[in-house]
C-alpha cells in the first residue's frame, strides 16, 4: 500500500510512472524484478527505479552484542546498504540494465521512521507539492490532514503501521498452528 500511495503521488505530480514491479530490466535475466515502480519527470530523463523497503529496528538478530534495537534510521541505513549491495551484484552477475536507471531504495521503518533514503526522495517531491499547492482528493482529508503533503505523509504512516500490524497477526497466527500441530501429535 506504501507503493500505492508514492505511485499515485508521483502521478498526481505529472511523472510519468510505470506501476507494478518491472521485469525485462536485465540484459541476461529478463525474470528479476530491481524496481517496483520507475518514474520519470519527463520523457527525456532517465527512469528512477524506485525500490520501496521496510525495516525493522527490532530484529535482535541484527543487534550489535549488548544492544536491544537499532537507533532511528539505523536499519532503513543497514537495509538501503543491502538493497544498494544487490543491485550492484545483480548488474555485475546479469549484464547491466538495459536502460540507464537510478535505483532508488525508498525505506521505511516499522516504527513509523523514514529512513534517509525516504526522506531524501520524499522531501523535494513534497516540496514541489506545496509550491504547486495541490489539493487533497475530494473528501480525503481528515482533522490531522487538511493539506495534500499532511495527507501523504499520513497515508504512508497508516500503511506502514497495517502491513506491521498484519505481519505480526501472520506470526501469531503461524506459531499458533504449530503449537496446535505439536499438541495433535502427542
Amino acid at each position: 500500500m506504501v507503493l500505492n500511495t508514492v505511485q499515485k503521488f508521483l502521478e498526481r505530480l505529472g511523472y510519468i510512472v510505470r506501476p507494478g514491479e518491472n521485469a525485462a530490466w536485465f540484459r541476461y535475466d529478463k525474470h528479476l524484478r530491481p524496481f517496483d515502480i520507475v518514474a520519470k519527470a519527463d520523457p527525456t530523463q532517465k527512469w528512477i527505479g524506485i525500490d520501496i523497503g521496510l525495516a525493522d529496528p527490532t530484529r535482535t538478530g541484527m543487534l550489535q552484542s549488548g544492544e536491544h534495537y537499532f537507533k532511528s534510521g539505523k536499519a532503513a541505513d543497514r537495509l538501503c546498504t543491502k538493497k544498494h549491495d544487490w543491485m550492484r551484484n545483480a548488474k555485475r552477475m546479469h549484464g547491466g540494465l538495459k536502460e540507464p536507471v537510478d535505483h532508488k531504495p525508498v525505506i521505511f521503518e516499522t516504527t513509523g521512521s523514514w529512513g534517509k533514503s525516504a526522506s531524501d526522495f520524499l522531501k523535494p517531491l513534497i516540496k514541489e507539492c506545496k509550491e504547486l499547492q495541490m489539493k487533497l482528493p475530494s473528501g480525503k482529508w481528515t482533522w490531522a490532514a487538511q493539506t495534500y503533503p499532511a495527507y501523504l505523509t499520513q497515508q504512508i504512516s497508516f500503511h506502514v503501521s497495517k502491513f506491521s500490524a498484519m505481519a505480526v497477526l501472520e506470526g501469531s497466527r503461524a506459531i499458533l498452528k504449530a503449537r496446535a500441530a505439536r499438541c495433535s501429535h502427542l
